[in-house]
C-alpha cells in the first residue's frame, strides 16, 4: 500500500510543489493523495493503516494489536511504547476515535528532495479537535528523525491539529490503566454498566453503614469487580486520565488492621512540614504530591513513623506499643539469654553453637589407583 500511495494523482511521483501533501487509504481500500489543506477535515480516525505491522525473526521491536473500547476493535502498534500510548489514548474520556499509522505526510526538503513521514497515531476528541502522536524515546531521537518531527509539527499547526512527540509514559499510570482496561472489554463479566452498578452498590452500602466487603445480600453484586475498580466507578475515575490512580498490588489502601483503613489514594497527609496528597500506592511505597507541586515516593513505614505525620481530616492513628521477640519472654528467661550472650562475646574466637556446627566437611580423598 505504501508504494502506491507515494504516486501523486496522474501517476507522477515526487515531492509536492509546495507545502505538504497527505496520502491515506479508506477502509474499503481506496487510496488518495492530496494537499493537506484540502484534506484537514477528513476523518483520519477511521482510515486503514498505511503501513503493515510485520513480525519477523530477530525483530528488535514487538508489534501487535491492542483492543480499544473507544473504537470497539483492534488498533495496531509497532512497539510496546506505541502500545502504551494507544492504551492511554483509549483511556482518555475526551477521545472518540483512534487510528494507527493514519497517513503519509510528504514535503520537499531544503535540498529539493522528497521527504515522507507517517505519524504513529491519530486521535479525534469529542469537541472535533485532533491530535497526531509520534512515539520515540528521548535517547533514540536522531537528528534526521527530529527534523521529520519538527516538519510534522509544522504541518499539524497549519491545519489546527495538536502534535505530540512522546517518550516513555509514567510506569505507575501505565500499570493502572492496563489493569483497568481489562474491565472495559466486553468479555468482562460486569462491563461498563456493571461498573456503574457497582458504584451504586457502594453508595448504598455506605448509606446503610455496611462495609462493601463485609457480607450481606449485596456482596455478590459488588464482588463482580475488584473493590479498587468499584471505588473508581463510584468516584468517576474509571476512564478519567486526570484522576490519581493507585497501585493495585494487593489493594488500594494502607491499613492498621482488619476494617481500619489508615491511608488511601486521595487522602491528604501532613509530612515533612508540608501537606501532601496521596496519588498512588504500590506495594510498600507511597507516592505523594505536595501542595507546592513537588512529587516524592516514600516507604509507608517511613511515612507513618515520621514525628509530624498525620492524616488530615481523620481521627488520630491508634497508638502501637513496641513489641519484639525478646519483649515477649519472661524476665528470668530474658536475663538468662542475655547472660549467655555475654559469655559468648567475652571469649575471643568463640561463636554460638549454631555457628560452630557449620564446619567445613572433610575433603574427599581420591581412591588409590589399582
Amino acid at each position: 500500500m505504501a508504494g502506491s500511495l507515494v504516486v501523486r494523482p496522474g501517476g507522477v511521483s515526487g515531492p509536492p510543489a509546495k507545502g505538504f501533501e497527505v496520502a491515506y487509504a479508506d477502509r474499503d481500500g481506496s487510496e488518495f493523495r492530496r494537499p493537506l489543506v484540502d484534506a484537514w477535515a477528513f476523518r483520519f480516525e477511521d482510515v486503514a493503516p498505511v503501513r503493515a505491522f510485520k513480525s519477523y525473526k530477530g525483530q528488535r521491536h514487538l508489534p501487535g494489536h491492542w483492543w480499544s473500547s473507544t473504537v470497539g476493535g483492534h488498533i495496531g502498534y509497532e512497539s510496546w511504547l506505541e502500545r502504551d500510548h494507544v492504551m492511554l489514548l483509549d483511556f482518555d474520556p475526551s477521545v472518540v476515535g483512534i487510528s494507527s499509522q493514519p497517513f503519509w505526510l510528504f514535503w520537499r526538503s531544503d535540498a529539493g528532495k522528497s521527504v515522507s513521514h507517517a505519524p504513529d497515531h491519530f486521535a479525534r476528541r469529542d469537541d472535533g479537535t485532533a491530535v497526531a502522536v509520534d512515539c520515540r524515546p528521548a535517547d533514540r531521537r536522531k537528528p534526521r528523525d527530529v527534523a521529520k518531527f519538527e516538519a510534522t509539527q509544522t504541518a499539524c499547526a497549519q491545519v489546527g491539529w495538536e502534535f505530540r512527540l512522546v517518550g516513555a509514559p509514567d510506569a505507575i499510570a501505565v500499570r493502572n490503566v492496563r489493569w483497568l482496561a481489562g474491565y472495559r472489554h466486553p468479555r468482562a463479566p460486569a462491563g461498563t454498566g456493571g461498573l456503574r452498578a457497582a458504584g451504586g452498590v457502594l453508595r448504598a452500602t455506605a448509606a446503610d453503614g455496611r462495609g462493601l466487603l463485609g457480607g450481606g445480600p449485596d456482596q455478590g453484586a459488588a464482588g463482580a469487580v475488584p473493590p479498587a475498580v468499584v471505588a473508581r466507578a463510584d468516584s468517576g475515575c474509571v476512564g478519567a486520565t486526570a484522576c490519581p490512580l493507585a497501585g493495585v498490588s494487593g489493594g488500594a489502601a494502607v491499613t492498621a488492621g482488619p476494617g481500619k483503613p489508615v491511608l488511601g489514594p486521595g487522602d491528604w497527609v501532613a509530612y515533612d512540614d508540608e501537606d501532601h496528597q496521596v496519588v498512588a500506592l504500590a506495594g510498600t511505597s507511597v507516592r505523594l504530591h505536595s501542595a507546592t507541586g513537588a512529587e516524592s515516593v516514600v516507604l509507608a513505614s517511613h511515612l507513618m513513623a515520621a514525628p509530624d505525620f498525620a492524616v488530615i481530616g481523620t481521627e488520630p492513628l491508634p497508638a502501637v506499643e513496641p513489641s519484639g521477640l525478646l519483649a515477649t519472654l519472661p524476665e528470668p528467661v530474658l536475663e538468662a539469654a542475655r547472660e549467655r550472650e555475654q559469655r559468648w562475646r567475652s571469649k575471643p574466637g568463640c561463636c554460638p553453637a549454631p555457628c560452630r556446627a557449620r564446619r567445613r566437611a572433610p575433603a574427599m580423598t581420591r581412591p588409590p589407583s589399582r
